[in-house]
């Protein structure tokens, strides 16, 4: 049996992308069980898109076995769903 999980967590990404929507972000299908694994992490004190993404995904590669290439999609997709809030600056 296969779980949505939502990369980067839904909560957070409401706050720092513009734009988002839970019904169309960016998700992966898990086993069940890897998914009821993953810590319902919040990442409160990170302030842009770029550094959430960045947290989730370091955070998913040291806690499951989803393969690199996979996760470099997910940001991937998410640069491309939402440009505007993907945007390297300088201030960062």
């Amino acid at each position: 049996m296969l779980d949505l999980h939502h990369i980067p967590n839904a909560k957070d990404a409401v706050r720092l992308i513009k734009k988002f929507d839970i019904n169309t972000g960016v998700s992966i299908a898990l086993p069940l069980t890897v998914h009821r694994n993953i810590r319902s992490v919040r990442f409160t004190e990170v302030k842009s898109a770029r550094g959430l993404l960045a947290s989730e995904i370091l955070y998913l590669r040291s806690c499951t076995p989803i393969p690199s290439t996979v996760l470099l999609k997910v940001i991937e997709l998410n640069k491309t769903k939402y440009p505007e809030s993907f945007k390297k600056r300088f201030d960062e």
